[in-house]
């Protein structure tokens, strides 16, 4: 089974510091305030680091698999038809935290975007499984 590691875009990272800030002030202000308001501080960041830190993908022969958090599932590799390779979805199942990745259409209606570290990589991974898949690159 290989492994990828999903792309995580420098607005990313500058979300995490003000997630981790906005901790800060709350764990700040639950020792001050009470404990109700320290914890819910915290909520945010805690979710924030599961994405970030849980944000990956895999590939067997049969498979890849994806997952975002409480985001997962699978795509069976001989149902993929297409990869739009450096373009950005902006609505639907997005279990990423990148622009510039990969939309994958599979079965006869799905679509899933996805942002490995190395969209080549990745793709010529894919084709190898699956050599019918149709690559579209964005300019």
């Amino acid at each position: 089974m290989k492994t990828y590691k999903a792309k995580k875009s420098k607005f990313i990272h500058y979300l995490l510091a003000i997630f981790a800030l906005l901790s800060g002030v709350g764990m700040y202000s639950m020792f001050s305030e009470g404990k109700t308001v320290g914890i819910l501080a915290l909520l945010p960041l805690i979710l924030f680091l599961w994405i970030y830190f849980d944000t990956g993908y895999k590939t067997d022969t049969t498979y890849l698999y994806y997952r975002s958090a409480f985001i997962d599932g699978r795509i069976e590799i001989s149902k993929i038809v297409q990869l739009h390779v450096g373009k950005t979805m902006w609505s639907g199942l997005k279990p990423a935290i990148s622009s510039g990745g990969i939309i994958i259409k599979y079965s006869k209606y799905d679509e899933i975007y996805i942002a490995p570290q190395d969209n080549d990589k990745f793709v010529n991974d894919l084709l190898t499984l699956n050599p019918k898949i149709k690559v579209v690159t964005s300019g």
